[in-house]
């Protein structure tokens, strides 16, 4: 007769073995889900600083333009002067646009990252848990199908459709 205790015994243990990984697999998930949701956050809070960085910078740029077009005895508020002034501070207002658009495209694929990374994590779980099942429930089967043809040999006749699984054949 087959040994079936042993054959559930191991069943048992890769099915434990099965969903021990899917546990581990899941928690890493969950920890890189985080990370990129940090990710994420952080690329937002990095172009909000560059942003008004480079807003500083644009009027300082306006700054040192009105003071040199001040000290050349040009009229600051009329004219290409003005014209100077504003052409630059739509353009650093564009860059700024830019830097804050940029930023917020870099968070959207962090948290894209982290959506991915989380709907993996479930159908990797789903998927463990039916190779569990499956491995306990072959186990079983390979244990009954064992019993079936040590009982057969057992009273000396095995019925044909049953070879196939115990691979015992009839003398």
């Amino acid at each position: 007769m087959a040994d079936v205790p042993s054959i559930l015994i191991s069943s048992k243990m890769k099915a434990d073995a099965i969903e021990a990984k899917a546990k581990n697999d899941s928690r890493m998930a969950e920890h890189n889900r985080k990370m990129a949701e940090f990710q994420a956050e952080d690329a937002i809070e990095r172009g909000k600083v560059e942003e008004a960085e480079y807003r500083k910078q644009i009027s300082s740029a306006i700054g040192s333009q009105r003071a040199a077009l001040a000290a050349a005895g040009i009229q600051l508020d009329s004219g290409s002067a003005l014209e100077v002034q504003e052409d630059t501070a739509v353009k650093g207002e564009l860059d700024a646009l830019t830097i804050r658009n940029n930023a917020r495209r870099e968070a959207f694929g962090y948290k894209t990252q982290a959506l991915n990374i989380n709907a993996q994590s479930t159908f990797d779980n789903i998927t463990a848990n039916a190779r569990a099942r499956s491995t306990l429930l072959t186990g079983g089967l390979r244990g009954i199908a064992g019993t079936a043809g040590g009982l057969a040999n057992h009273y000396g006749s095995v019925p044909k459709k049953d070879q196939e699984i115990t691979g015992k054949k009839e003398d």
